[in-house]
Order: C-alpha cells, then sequence, then structure tokens
C-alpha cells in the first residue's frame, strides 16, 4: 500500500501543478470494452483522467500527466473483478518542434507505469520508457507523409514467465520490448476534410513467453464542420498479417495466426471556448487458426476543459 500510495500522491501534486500553470487541457472520461457471452469475462470499463500543462502562457514546451483504472464488469463475483484490475500512471514532456524545409519533427518522450493486481502469466507490472518521433514531410498542399507512434523498453516484474521449462530458474525481472508505429499518407481532400491512409505495425516481445507481431491497413476519413466546432472521423482497420509466437516449456514456439477487423467513428465537439465534448464508438471482430471468433463494442465518452 505505501508504494500505491506514494504514486496517488505525485499524480495529485502533478494535477495541481496543471491548475497552478495558466494554459492547459483536464480531460475527464471512461473507455469500455464489451465481448460477446463466450467472452463477457474480458469486459472492462476504465475511467481516466487526463491532464496537459504548457509551463507558461506562450512556450510550446508541456508535461502530460495520465491516470486510468481498469476493472472487469462480468466477472460471477467480487473476487474475480478484481482479480485483474489494473491502474496506469503516465507522464509525458514535449513540445519542441524542429522543421527543417518541408520536414518536421514534434517528439515526445514519457514513463508509462502499470500495475496489476494479479502478477499472473499475461500480466506483471510493467515500466514502459516511451519515445514518440512524430515526423512528418509535407509534398504539398495536398499530400502529406509522417511516422507517429511509439518505441518502447520495458521492464516487467512478473512471476509466472519460465526459461526453457526450469521453474527453479524462472526470473522476476525483464526486459522487454515494444513499438507501434504507423507510416501515414495524407491527402487532404478539401478545405476540411482529409483522408488518411496508414500502414501499422505492432512488434512486442516478452522475453522467455512470447512475440506477437501484426500488419494493419487502415483508413481514417476526418471531417471538420464549416464552423470548425465539430470533428467527424469514420475509420477501419483491416488485418495483414498478426501472429503470436509463443515458447512452450521446451523452448520451442508456437505460432498462431489472428485476424482482427475494426469499424468505428470518432467525434468531438466544441461546446464553448473552454469545453468540448468527446466520443469513440467501434465494433472489432476477432478469428483465431482453428479457433472461434471474438466480438467486440468499445465505447468512450469524455470531457475536456481547456483553460
Amino acid at each position: 500500500m505505501r508504494k500505491l500510495s506514494l504514486k496517488v500522491i505525485i499524480f495529485m501534486l502533478l494535477s495541481c501543478i496543471a491548475f497552478a500553470v495558466p494554459r492547459g487541457t483536464v480531460e475527464v472520461g471512461f473507455e469500455s470494452e464489451t465481448y460477446d457471452s463466450l467472452n463477457e469475462h474480458s469486459s472492462f470499463v476504465l475511467p481516466y483522467v487526463k491532464t496537459k500543462t504548457h509551463f507558461n502562457e506562450t512556450t510550446p514546451y508541456y508535461m502530460e500527466a495520465n491516470y486510468s483504472f481498469r476493472y472487469h464488469t462480468e466477472r460471477p463475483d467480487a473476487k474475480n473483478r478484481q482479480k485483474d484490475k489494473r491502474q496506469r500512471y503516465e507522464l509525458y514532456l514535449g513540445g519542441y518542434r524542429l522543421v527543417n524545409n518541408n520536414f518536421a519533427m514534434a517528439p515526445k518522450i514519457g514513463v508509462r507505469y502499470e500495475e496489476f493486481a494479479n502478477m499472473s502469466n499475461d500480466m506483471a507490472n510493467r515500466t514502459q520508457f516511451r519515445f514518440f518521433p512524430n515526423m512528418s514531410y509535407k509534398i504539398n498542399d495536398t499530400h502529406a507523409i509522417g511516422l507517429v507512434g511509439y518505441v518502447s523498453y520495458t521492464t516487467a516484474e512478473q512471476t509466472g514467465r519460465g526459461r526453457n521449462g526450469d521453474k527453479e530458474n524462472w526470473d522476476k525481472r525483464y526486459s522487454d520490448y515494444l513499438h507501434e508505429l504507423s507510416l501515414d499518407y495524407r491527402y487532404k481532400v478539401g478545405s476540411r476534410q482529409t483522408l488518411v491512409t496508414s500502414i501499422f505495425h505492432k512488434y512486442e516481445t516478452f522475453v522467455y513467453a512470447r512475440t506477437i507481431e501484426a500488419w494493419e491497413l487502415r483508413f481514417r476519413f476526418n471531417h471538420v464542420t464549416e464552423d470548425g466546432k465539430t470533428t467527424v472521423s469514420p475509420y477501419v482497420r483491416l488485418p495483414l498479417n498478426r501472429e503470436t509466437r509463443a515458447v512452450t516449456g521446451n523452448g520451442e514456439r508456437n505460432t498462431v495466426d489472428t485476424d482482427r477487423t475494426r469499424a468505428g467513428v470518432a467525434l468531438s465537439h466544441k461546446v464553448s471556448e473552454s469545453w468540448t465534448t468527446i466520443g469513440d464508438v467501434w465494433y472489432q471482430s476477432q478469428t483465431k487458426e482453428n479457433g472461434p471468433s471474438i466480438e467486440a463494442y468499445f465505447l468512450k465518452l469524455a470531457l475536456r476543459y481547456t483553460y
């Protein structure tokens, strides 16, 4: 409890700093994922708060401090609902922008810490050290390309990983790797519409456990209303290839192919100069090799205050 209390105190101090500076945003909301009847034990709700603060009224440099809490809603009893609950703390720094002719780079760095109630095979207390390149190149007024996402070095504290089946030598702390990167092509359809076509790649390694690799083709259409207050962004994610390569007790790897298709729409509406409402919904269908399909629904609602 002492370790948890310290993190809560630190986050509260950062939140106080957020309101003490002259410029920033605070966003409060929740996310939920609801699964089909065969997988309803995976359904969860995730309330969160995000803050972004600039250090003075004119500087571009900023700090982000975020907190979220995930708990499962469809477990049969309170004990199981609390079993896999997760708390997440994030702190990021950004605002520097490098511009050279049509090339721009706005990197961001930060830390994400995740604490799980149950340190099982698939869950561990994790610390991610993240770098966001945020690069773009403007070809002309209509066309542009960019690289977004992040690269992360991860340390994981876990008790369920084995090395070559030798349980007596199980490690408790691991160094993992993760990146989620998207190569974007932006086409400006009109003065208020943009079509974004992306190639997305995810690569994640869990030492002595498994490797996950996924390729996706993504489309997003951003439309801003004439008054500039509302943005509507329908999107779709199509699977190109997704594999999970698991390490067995004797060190061999089993490969499982998975297809995951998602379609949704994100919305935001500026109610006033200070308040913005945010929403996002999607439907996802996932199939595994020689396994049943999984259906999931996502909902996000939030309110953002700008000061």
